[in-house]
């Protein structure tokens, strides 16, 4: 727009640019975070839809806000334009008287019809750019301004206070947003880490007093181990669960303000605890090894084994030789073989 010719205009234009272009950033910078803010607690719902939904609202954003841009940019190389945005509402009248001495030249500063002088047209360009109310027009931008100005800290005001308020939610948001295949991103601690406390309870076949264990790292423990996880959530109101990536265990309340969840130990596992948002789970940074050991077949002790025993005796029908031809001395009347063995096991029992 730049031209002798326009330079009453340019003047105008930068007065008002000067007194509406910072508020006007600051208001779209205030619509454009609480926006993002919004979108990221859409999100943190965790499904399909609502992470769906947030995407193609920041999409929307971005795209809103470069259009307005590029339509900014357009409008102040337009002098037509700038007339109507500058003046068309605080007067009207010269607006227009304005907007028809323009229609004598064209883009290149040259007269549109024959027969007119171009230096008389100019002239009078010049004179209706010149009696645009400057005043006027910059009492309107500084109104504006300050109407700008104070949206734009509403807007602010309630976009901090949702962060304030919200923070580790909109965190949260974020890291469900860009999960994949229903795991977020970012670890997350769940759990107070010096509260957490693991305990090993072995089967009842053991007879085997419950143990205390690090909440994390590796362990080895007998299979049908019950393990208790209880510890003080970091962020109250968020679903926790126990999980091996597929099974899960609900953490539930133990009714003294802490959380406990129990895994009965089949399969070696790492067992996690994670954050259920949707269909996304945010896990935490640390997780606990459990190899399962086995419980071994028994070891069984024949006393005297290997040795032979002929029952033709016992089939003859005569019981005192059942048992004695092969030198057994533990034979009886009744024509019983008795056998002793011992049976124990890879955990003492007898």
């Amino acid at each position: 727009m730049r031209s002798p010719l326009t330079d009453p205009l340019e003047s105008l234009a930068d007065a008002w640019l000067s007194a509406v272009r910072t508020p006007r950033r600051q208001l779209m910078l205030g619509v454009a975070a609480l926006a993002i803010l919004v979108a990221l607690l859409v999100a943190r719902q965790g499904t399909m839809r609502a992470r769906v939904g947030a995407f193609c609202g920041l999409g929307a954003l971005g795209a809103v806000l470069g259009a307005a841009a590029i339509l900014e940019r357009r409008v102040w190389r337009d002098p037509a334009r700038v007339i109507e945005r500058l003046a068309g509402r605080v007067d009207p009248e010269r607006a227009r008287r304005a907007l028809r001495a323009l229609t004598l030249l064209g883009d290149d500063g040259d007269v549109r019809e024959q027969g007119t002088s171009a230096e008389l047209a100019r002239l009078h360009v010049a004179r209706t750019l010149a009696a645009l109310p400057a005043e006027r027009v910059a009492d309107g931008a500084r109104r504006l301004g300050r109407g700008l100005a104070i949206g734009a800290g509403v807007v602010g005001l309630g976009a901090l206070g949702l962060l304030m308020v919200r923070a580790w939610s909109v965190l949260e948001g974020a890291d469900v947003l860009f999960a994949r295949r229903g795991v977020a991103p970012v670890s997350m601690q769940w759990l107070e880490e010096d509260e957490t406390e693991l305990r090993a309870r072995p089967p009842d076949y053991l007879h085997q007093e419950e143990h205390r264990y690090a909440p994390f790292g590796r362990l080895a423990l007998p299979r049908g181990t019950l393990l208790t996880f209880r510890g003080s959530p970091v962020h109250a109101n968020r679903r926790l669960v126990l999980t091996d990536g597929e099974s899960e265990v609900p953490f539930v309340d133990d009714g003294a303000g802490r959380l406990v969840a129990r895994w009965p130990l089949a399969d070696t596992v790492s067992l996690r605890v994670v954050a259920r948002f949707g269909d996304v789970v945010i896990v935490e940074p640390k997780e606990t090894e459990v190899t399962s050991i086995a419980d071994a077949a028994p070891i069984v002790v024949l006393e005297g084994a290997p040795r032979q025993i002929h029952l033709a005796s016992c089939v003859s029908g005569d019981p005192k030789g059942c048992g004695q031809e092969a030198g057994d001395a533990d034979g009886d009347s009744s024509g019983d073989i008795r056998i002793r063995y011992e049976a124990t096991d890879d955990h003492g029992l007898r």
